[in-house]
């Protein structure tokens, strides 16, 4: 069993070897809306915002829409970093 985003990079050998080959397509966009919306449930987000996102998600596997919540969770974090970088020189300087 094997998954990829990416099918149509793999080589003809390799697709020989599976005995069964299973296309499952990207999400549309009331999907996308769906799964945002679900991930982003204790956050304060307007209905609107997860809309725009959901649209500008298009082409986004389900994978992906998980890494991008998954990084912008940490964005504060880095920012955070980034800041302490800027004024210290030193990351964790500013937690210490």
């Amino acid at each position: 069993m094997a998954e990829t985003n990416t099918p149509y990079n793999l080589d003809g050998a390799l697709l020989r070897r599976f005995d069964k080959l299973v296309y499952v397509p990207l999400p549309s966009k009331l999907s996308r809306f769906k799964m945002l919306q679900q991930h982003l449930i204790n956050e304060e987000i307007k209905e609107a915002d997860l809309k725009v996102l959901a649209k500008k998600t298009n082409g986004f596997s389900v994978s992906d829409i998980k890494k991008f919540y998954r990084e912008s969770k940490l964005q504060p974090i880095k920012r955070l970093f980034r800041l302490s970088e800027d004024a210290n020189g030193k990351a964790f300087e500013l937690f210490m």
